[in-house]
C-alpha cells in the first residue's frame, strides 16, 4: 500500500498534481504528499485544503514553490489547524 509520494520538482502541472490528490483522497492512506513546484494555483490549493481537512492520516504536505497567494496559504493553514492529527505543512 502506497502511503507516501513526492512528485515535486518533476515538471508536473496543476492538473497532474490534482489528479494525484483526487486519486488518493477516497482511500485516505497517504501520510506524506510532496507537490512542490507543481504550478498549483489558489484554486487548486482550495481543493487540496478540502483534502487536508478530511484526511485522518496525512501528516506531511509540501506545497513549496507553487503559485499560491496569501489567501490560499491561509485556507491551507486553517484546514491543517482543524485536524485531529498534526500536519507538517510547507508552503
Amino acid at each position: 500500500m502506497l502511503t507516501s509520494i513526492d512528485v515535486g520538482h518533476n515538471q508536473l502541472d496543476e492538473e497532474a498534481a490534482l489528479s494525484i490528490v483526487r486519486a488518493v483522497r477516497p482511500r485516505d492512506q497517504m501520510t506524506s504528499l510532496g507537490l512542490a513546484s507543481c504550478k498549483i494555483s489558489p484554486t487548486g490549493a482550495a481543493e487540496i485544503a478540502e483534502y487536508v481537512r478530511g484526511s485522518a492520516v496525512l501528516t506531511v504536505l509540501d506545497l513549496q514553490h507553487n503559485d499560491l497567494k496569501a489567501a490560499a496559504e491561509t485556507a491551507l493553514k486553517a484546514a491543517a489547524k482543524g485536524r485531529a492529527a498534526p500536519l507538517a505543512l510547507q508552503v
